[in-house]
């Protein structure tokens, strides 16, 4: 599944992929990992490969999702310029934690249907 999502503050989406057959599809190549983040340069694409998380605790996945969210706001705001550091944590800080919403809100509702 591969679902888009506006981060509308800064103007970019992110791709969120819950399966390797999609990311394939969307990519044009193969994962190198069942987590990662990539940037094209104003977009990112977050991929949890949630097959692989079957058999694990939850707190597992949302970890990884909490994880690669950080990732895909780092590289929004490093793009944009935004400073971050000890000082300058705000936008960082929200930027992932909406990030990190929009993709449970998809996820959960992904894992609710395989019930």
């Amino acid at each position: 599944m591969k679902k888009t999502f506006d981060v509308d503050v800064w103007d970019c989406k992110v791709n969120l992929i819950t399966t390797k057959e999609s990311y394939v599809k969307f990519a044009k190549e193969d994962p190198v990992a069942d987590c990662l983040c990539a940037f094209d340069g104003r977009d990112a694409l977050i991929f949890i490969n949630l097959s692989e998380f079957e058999s694990l605790k939850s707190s597992s996945l949302w970890r990884s999702v909490s994880h690669e969210s950080n990732h895909a706001a780092m590289s929004i705001l490093d793009n944009l310029g935004v400073s971050m550091d000890g000082d300058n944590q705000e936008a960082l800080c929200y930027t992932q934690d909406y990030i990190f919403a929009c993709c449970y809100e998809i996820i959960s509702k992904e894992l609710d249907k395989a019930k």
